[in-house]
């Protein structure tokens, strides 16, 4: 039975080269994430060039971040401070450039890692904080007693959690690979 004349009756939307619609509301068709067979949407375009330029970016900022406290050839008593403020001055840097990428059209899984590894800089700057102050401050039976052993354990867990953020870091690449048809490359 035709609609009545008051209603106009429901047109099926005209396709050139893409799937057809699904029909939501009257006026709203979505159409099927096409991403899968090699023919982005529009969004997942977006979202793959915000998605990649994000993780260039975030690539330039780690590998500045390590430039900047590459220890000396030979660690020692004299060059210990230095080394540890240059430290933590490159955890700084790190958590203030992170904070300055735009996120717009991010992946939601890279905007996680972002955050993850942001957070994993600042405690990297307070264990350094920690080892200045010690070194500072802290005379022989302060850095062998509690709060070396303090600092010591806040050093050994950054440096395990690190293994995580590389891991984690690894596994991103390898889905946002996948996800976008292109090869991301490693995290430096």
């Amino acid at each position: 039975m035709p609609p009545p004349a008051s209603e106009p009756a429901a047109v099926a939307p005209r396709t050139v080269g893409r799937a057809a619609p699904a029909l939501v509301g009257p006026k709203f068709p979505t159409f099927p994430d096409e991403s899968r067979n090699g023919n982005p949407t529009r969004a997942s375009t977006a979202a793959s060039t915000a998605t990649w330029k994000t993780w260039h970016e975030l690539n330039d900022i780690i590998e500045t971040e390590a430039s900047m406290r590459t220890a000396p050839a030979e660690l020692n008593a004299a060059n210990a401070l230095g080394f540890v403020q240059a430290r933590s001055k490159a955890s700084q840097y790190a958590v203030a450039a992170i904070g300055k990428l735009d996120r717009t059209d991010v992946d939601a899984d890279l905007a996680r890692f972002i955050d993850e590894l942001a957070a994993w800089y600042r405690r990297g700057s307070l264990v350094n904080e920690q080892a200045t102050h010690l070194l500072e401050h802290g005379d022989y039976r302060a850095r062998k007693g509690a709060p070396g052993k303090k600092w010591k354990s806040n050093e050994e867990q950054h440096r395990a959690d690190l293994e995580q953020i590389n891991a984690h870091g690894e596994r991103l690449r390898q889905t946002l690979s996948e996800r976008y048809g292109k090869p991301f490359p490693k995290l430096k």
